[in-house]
């Protein structure tokens, strides 16, 4: 069946790594919910549906107890009264270090959606969704999501709470997939000033492993893909880029081992950009937010060797990632990391050939001009 010939069904995903959020939820926790809400009641879809990274922040062990208050808070406001019913899925058991993710999958249902059912991965079968009350449920003990930790040694330290969530559902008797995805960090900016770098390997063969526990990549049933990709900009085609405007590289090295970069501005010979392990600290960002990134989005490279199984719309928005967590710098990068696309929305050829063919869509980053963490919310809307 061709698109046109079925009902569709409205779907909006929103990605949001909220590790800032549990650091600071006084301060950040309403204008997060207001970016979010406001992006759903602009569209209404029937299903919204939140994927959620580092749920907990980096104390998650002191914060973990108000996860499920945060989720509750989020379903009772007014703004989403149209969605009376949601499952959340959160994995939230530290203490089994092997498995933890810090993963969390919500999804909100319109009330004119009459049936939801949840696939069950052990019995093989969908189950009804109950018809009223909200369902909170361990990912680590329940059947129906699929769950994994990437192993200690996919990555170049051992412990980390990357991995993936799979959910399968029908909306009145639709099916649609939606996985939540966690990838490796950059862990030094001078180890990523090669390409491809140590990390970006990393994130490759750890999507890939994604792909072979899933098979969304090949099913005819539309999937949304969407997280954390962690996806960063070719640092040494970036630094390249910018030489152009300065008068020359000075390289700081120790025991022959680059330990500091910088680059000077032509006219005034001021600092343009110095680049260290945890150092990006680049003079003109506020151009790079004016204009989106949109002279660097071409050093976004990393979705390509996947360009045949995992479609995008164009992100025509400015980077995600790695805002200032000062309620008064909204709008200004942290000087940690080079700025880059690390949230998106990604689909299954069957997913964004009915997304495409709709005219109704929106790729969007929430919050542009709202203290909402270092990583700021990206959406779509689409029709299914």
């Amino acid at each position: 069946n061709s698109p046109k010939s079925m009902s569709s069904t409205s779907v909006c995903c929103v990605s949001a790594n909220v590790g800032s959020l549990f650091e600071n939820p006084k301060f950040l926790r309403e204008p997060w919910m207001n970016a979010v809400t406001q992006f759903v009641n602009k569209h209404t879809p029937k299903v919204f549906a939140l994927h959620l990274q580092e749920v907990g922040g980096k104390e998650y062990k002191e914060n973990m107890d108000s996860v499920a208050s945060f989720v509750k808070a989020l379903s009772l406001r007014k703004d989403l009264t149209a969605y009376p019913r949601f499952v959340a899925f959160v994995d939230s058991n530290f203490e089994k270090e092997k498995t933890f993710t810090a993963l969390g999958n919500i999804y909100f249902f319109h009330s004119s959606l009459r049936n939801v059912e949840l696939f069950d991965f052990e019995a093989k079968a969908f189950v009804a969704l109950p018809e009223a009350q909200p369902v909170f449920l361990d990912s680590n003990t329940c059947p129906l999501v699929a769950k994994e930790r990437f192993a200690d040694d996919a990555y170049v330290v051992p412990w980390t709470r990357k991995g993936f969530q799979f959910v399968r559902m029908k909306l009145d008797g639709s099916a649609v997939d939606f996985v939540n995805v966690h990838l490796f960090h950059d862990a030094c900016n001078i180890d990523a000033l090669q390409t491809p770098t140590i990390f970006s390997d990393c994130r490759h063969n750890a999507l890939l492993h994604v792909l072979d526990r899933t098979h969304v990549d090949e099913s005819s049933t539309p999937s949304f893909v969407f997280g954390d990709f962690n996806f960063r900009l070719q640092l040494d085609k970036v630094i390249q880029h910018l030489a152009g405007q300065s008068s020359g590289k000075v390289v700081k090295q120790d025991h022959g081992k680059i330990v500091e970069l910088q680059l000077k501005a032509k006219d005034s010979g001021t600092d343009l950009l110095t680049v260290t392990t945890k150092e990006f600290r680049y003079a003109d960002k506020a151009a790079v937010l004016e204009n989106k990134g949109k002279d660097f989005r071409q050093f976004d490279q990393e979705l390509n060797p996947f360009s045949n199984v995992l479609l995008e719309l164009p992100p025509t928005f400015a980077p995600s990632y790695p805002y200032s967590e000062e309620l008064d710098e909204p709008t200004t990068f942290m000087d940690k990391r080079c700025f880059a696309w690390c949230d998106r929305v990604l689909m299954n050829r069957a997913a964004h050939s009915a997304v495409a063919h709709h005219k109704q869509q929106e790729y969007a980053l929430l919050g542009a001009d709202s203290a909402v963490g270092d990583h700021k919310p990206v959406a779509l809307f689409g029709e299914i």
